[in-house]
């Protein structure tokens, strides 16, 4: 569940600032991280 809530405030974050998350690699290692976990 917090997985998921986890994922939806990125992709948020991705839609609102797409520059700020482009400009962090972080934020992809991040999403695949959460996918693995799933």
């Amino acid at each position: 569940m917090l997985v998921y809530v986890g994922l939806g405030y990125i992709i948020k974050g991705i839609e609102w600032d797409p520059k700020l998350a482009l400009a962090n690699p972080i934020v992809f290692s991040l999403l695949l991280v959460l996918a693995l976990l799933c």
